[in-house]
């Protein structure tokens, strides 16, 4: 059923992190696709803690947001699949810091937003891939449940989605819109026993955990 997945399997091997600026940006738009929840409205950073954002984004380490998909069983360092990224409120300072020392800018704590913030924990899902990226099948459905579960009683939802839309062109001029899902959850996804699921529009079904710690 999911054929058209492993066929990509290696290509898939090097994730595709989606840039800070996007990830920021996406948050202030996404009012237009609030999907209600019974959570409290997430708090923001305290100033300490951006602070020390700043200087992790900043340090010699290059910030990077957990993985969530499957890792292979016998090389552990290798993904069969990779779902997408999970951005942490300290991981969308880090990146949005580490952008600006990179161009020479300054960045300090009177520049973050209470968009970067804001305690909300963002699964940014791309398209999945195949040997055509004209094939690229997008996701529709974003959620977390229980291992194994089915009971979409159960489930976490976002606490709202939205998606962002790029266009490419190749070098013989076909040209493609990629949509990318950005799904807002609060830290509840975080318990053990849960696992990320995603449903794309031909109807396949993958899920996937952590892989990376998340920071």
């Amino acid at each position: 059923m999911i054929s058209w997945r492993f066929r990509n399997i290696f290509k898939r091997l090097q994730p595709r992190y989606i840039p800070c600026a996007t990830v920021v940006a996406t948050v202030a738009l996404a009012v237009s696709t609030v999907v209600a929840q019974d959570a409290a409205i997430p708090s923001r950073l305290s100033d300490e803690a951006i602070v020390e954002a700043i200087r992790f984004g900043t340090g010699k380490a290059e910030p990077k947001p957990a993985r969530i998909g499957k890792r292979a069983a016998l090389i552990k360092s290798a993904m069969v699949y990779e779902l997408g990224q999970l951005y942490t409120p300290r991981m969308r300072v880090a990146l949005a810091a580490r952008a600006a020392q990179k161009t020479y800018r300054t960045f300090a704590l009177a520049d973050v937003t209470d968009d970067m913030a804001s305690d909300l924990l963002l699964f940014v899902v791309p398209p999945a891939g195949s040997t055509n990226r004209l094939a690229a099948v997008e996701a529709e459905t974003v959620l977390v449940l229980p291992k194994k579960s089915k009971d979409p009683a159960q489930a976490l939802r976002p606490l709202w989605t939205k998606t962002d839309t790029a266009a490419y062109q190749n070098g013989f001029g076909a040209r493609w819109e990629e949509h990318t899902i950005v799904a807002a959850f609060d830290r509840r996804v975080l318990a053990p026993g849960l696992e990320f699921v995603v449903v794309y529009r031909n109807g396949d079904e993958l899920r996937g955990e952590l892989v990376d710690a998340v920071q």
